[in-house]
């Protein structure tokens, strides 16, 4: 199933029934409004990804919907398709005067109204994640427990060693977050904090003020340690607002996010230029890679733009064979990232990043490695191997 959601409004009941069925059948997410004031209340709660808007209604028509639509910051940018009985000229002009981004008339037959549905949806989104294109990185675990946490932070580190750009770190889950622990900062749980801000308020000015500043370069936004479910939930709505004002603050915007698919996450994933899927290179941790790509192909995600870093769990166990891993996995390996456990305890002791503490260790190298490889991906850095 898709993971947009309708907000379908209409008076008539039968047609809320009949065009939820086709929007249903097509894989959409329906939700419904019987009434302006319904509406509103749900376009500002929800913030569904597209409202089909009927022009008459009992309380509140449609164009006076539309208009307090466009007069609210949360709710200004839904793209809105008028879907009427009204068919003259003048009746479309003053839809798309009212701020409509689409206008359909009944009857219609279900091939046509999908085939609407999907030009607004594809617009919307090339639209509210344009200024983070090519600047968004998400790195995704196959399973936790991998160092996928602390490959985000040196990687992030490496990047603004490498260009005079700023870089952010955002740790995205509503729980368990470990990576003020790995810094030695007492100062987390700011996602949680701007996820209590109403939507409406949330700007790039209020990002930049929860955003810390590490003394190593990048700025970071860290979840809270306390447990997963404990705690609010991170939503899309709000997950959409702080990738598209992260995008307006900093050149790039990492993500460090959990191994679950769930909604949160496919949002990133879809707005990414980049995944970085994290195993371990080894039968069960290649078995594992495989499972979340076939899953990540049947939910849309571009395979083109997903490359794999093989984490080893300890030194003293050879990894399998990147080439016969590559064939397997069907994507680029962008790395091998050594175990150190030495160094790794000792990082995390210090609250220092491993590609500062020892800069000519092979993790450093391939940190610095991996992060050339994404900046020249984006055409940032010329190829000097080349």
């Amino acid at each position: 199933m898709s993971t947009h959601r309708i907000l379908l409004v209409d008076d008539d009941q039968e047609a809320l029934k009949l065009i939820g069925l086709m929007l249903r059948r097509a894989g959409y997410q329906v939700l419904t409004a019987d009434s302006g004031r319904v509406a509103l209340d749900r376009a500002v709660s929800e913030h569904p990804d597209l409202i089909i808007l009927d022009v008459m209604m009992p309380d509140i028509d449609g164009y006076q919907i539309l208009a307090r639509l466009r007069q609210i910051p949360a709710t200004a940018s839904i793209p809105v398709m008028i879907f009427t009985a009204k068919t003259s000229v003048n009746d479309k002009i003053a839809g798309f005067q009212a701020g409509a981004d689409d206008y359909l008339t009944k009857p219609v037959h279900p091939a046509q109204l999908i085939s609407h549905v999907k030009t607004l949806l594809r617009k919307k989104q090339a639209h509210a994640f344009q200024v983070t294109e090519g600047r968004l990185i998400g790195f995704l675990p196959t399973k936790g427990g991998l160092g996928t946490t602390s490959l985000a932070l040196n990687t992030a580190f490496a990047m603004t060693q490498q260009l005079a750009h700023s870089v952010a770190l955002l740790e995205w889950r509503d729980g368990g977050g470990s990576m003020g622990l790995h810094l030695g900062i007492t100062e987390t749980g700011n996602v949680q904090t701007l996820l209590g801000w109403p939507a409406a308020l949330l700007s790039r000015e209020v990002l930049r003020d929860h955003m810390l500043h590490h003394p190593d370069g990048p700025h970071l936004l860290l979840s809270t340690p306390v447990p997963h479910g404990a705690g609010p939930s991170l939503t899309r709505e709000f997950t959409q607002t702080i990738l598209q004002s992260a995008g307006e603050l900093y050149d790039y915007v990492l993500l460090d996010l959990p191994s679950a698919l769930d909604e949160i996450t496919l949002t990133v994933l879809n707005a990414a230029s980049r995944i970085v899927l994290t195993l371990s290179p080894d039968r069960v941790g290649v078995a594992m890679a495989k499972a979340m790509l076939t899953e990540l192909d049947k939910r849309a995600i571009e395979a083109n733009k997903i490359g794999a870093v093989l984490l080893p769990r300890s030194a003293e166990v050879a990894p399998l064979d990147e080439a016969a891993i590559t064939r397997t996995l069907g994507v680029t390996v962008l790395g091998i990232v050594p175990a150190d456990a030495v160094l790794a305890h000792r990082s995390t002791e210090r609250g220092k990043l491993m590609v500062k503490m020892q800069p000519e260790h092979p993790i450093a190298h391939q940190v610095n490695h991996l992060a050339r490889t994404l900046l020249q991906a984006q055409g940032v850095l010329r190829d000097v191997s080349a």
